[in-house]
This record gives C-alpha cells, structure tokens and sequence, in this order.
C-alpha cells in the first residue's frame, strides 16, 4: 500500500512541477518549491537516481536566480551532495561539500556551517583520504553546532552525536598510528 501512495505521490508531484513550468517558467520559485517536492517524493520512492537528476537541475536553477552565495543555493547544495554521498559517490559528494562549506563560512548560519562541515568531515572520512582533515571538519562543525545550540539542538542530540564521532576519530588515527608502527 505504500508504494501504491507513494508512486501516487511522485506522479502528482510531477504533475504539479509540469504545471509551474508551464505557467511560471523553470527559474520561478514556485517551480522551485515543487522540484524540491518531486525530490522528496522520488527519495521516499527509492529513486535515487532521479532524485540526482532533478537535484542537479535544481541546484543549476537557484544559481540562475540567486548566484552561488545564497542561503537557498546552498541548501540545494547540500541536498545534491548528501544524495552523492548515499550514493557513495564520495569524491563528488566531498567536491560538493566543501564548495557548501566555503559558502556557508561567508555569514550562514552556525547549524548550516555545521551541518556542510560534519558531512565534509564523514565523507573523507568514508574515502580514508586524510583522517586529520576529517578530524579538523569534524572539530568544526562541533564548535558550529554548539554554537548555535540554544536554538536547534535542544536535547543536544547533533552536538553528542558529533562529540562521539570525533572520539571514534581520534580512535581510528591512534589504531592507524598502532599499526604503522608494527
């Protein structure tokens, strides 16, 4: 039965981003707001790479109208990015978080900033490219996330998840130490 809603879902999502097309054009925000949707839709879907499709055309629309700064281009940003990285495709997903990261650093949000730089830090992570750098993103988004947690991290849930993740990091750099020394 979910599938059957789901897919229902997905079409009449489509339905109503075919519209706003047609009647606003592709760079209007309505039109924005319903490929935001349809992207929702197509995530619970399963449908990854469709999601990425849309999430890319998105992504080149709100550049078009709000430049690359934009807390909005941004957020599109980080959508793609995290659908790259469920993807595993974690060199594009690290390319799109850092850009995120660079952004978010010139006055978003100290969550957003957090949220760019703990995704950053998973993600090199994920490669084993450089458990330092990851260690440093992680450090970052922790001192973001505390920063701004009166306001979104009530129970303090993100800033205890990130606190664990950097000490399961410092974990994994003293194994890593271990055995090159063996």
């Amino acid at each position: 039965m979910d599938a059957v809603n789901t897919g229902a879902e997905v079409a009449s999502a489509r339905v109503q981003l075919m519209w706003s097309k047609w009647l606003h054009g592709t760079d209007h925000a309505e039109t924005q707001t319903k490929m935001q949707a349809v992207i929702s839709s197509l995530n619970k879907f399963g449908d990854v790479e469709g999601s990425e499709r849309l999430a890319r055309r998105l992504l080149a629309s709100k550049v078009n109208t709000m430049g690359l700064d934009h807390w909005e281009t941004l957020n599109a940003l980080h959508a793609l990015g995290f659908l790259l990285w469920t993807k595993h495709e974690d060199a594009e997903a690290e390319s799109q978080f850092r850009f995120e990261l660079e952004g978010r650093r010139l006055g978003n949000s100290p969550w957003s900033t957090a949220n760019a730089a703990y995704m950053l830090s998973k993600t090199i992570d994920r490669q084993n490219n450089n458990p330092a750098e990851a260690l440093k993103f992680a450090e970052l988004a922790l001192e973001e996330y505390t920063r701004d947690a009166p306001l979104h991290d009530m129970e303090g849930k993100q800033t205890q998840e990130t606190r664990n993740y950097i000490q399961y990091l410092k974990d994994k750099a003293r194994e890593g130490t271990r055995e090159s020394c063996q």
